[in-house]
């Protein structure tokens, strides 16, 4: 399914599983290689998939095992100098 939305988007070419042969491979790479219409990167396709599916999947432990879920590494405030000083003073 991926593969079909990919080459509907041009980024990638699909040769179909029954279609495969040394020829059949060998003159689709020479093809793909002699393209000059290559699309522009496409910010509309979410590449974050294995990292949302992590989260996710660290949630659902989580719940499981009746612990709050972790916070983000990239949610967690950095404290100045200051800050780092109160803190330890505390």
């Amino acid at each position: 399914m991926r593969a079909e939305l990919f080459q509907q988007k041009g980024l990638i070419d699909v040769l179909n599983p029954q279609e495969v042969s040394p020829k059949n491979l060998a003159q689709r790479i020479s093809e793909d290689l002699e393209r000059t219409d290559l699309p522009l990167a496409d910010t509309a396709i979410d590449m974050s998939g294995a990292r949302n599916a992590a989260g996710r999947l660290s949630g659902l432990i989580g719940e499981r095992a009746g612990v709050l879920p972790m916070t983000p590494v990239s949610a967690i405030p950095v404290a100045g100098a200051s800050g780092a000083k109160r803190a330890a003073a505390r």
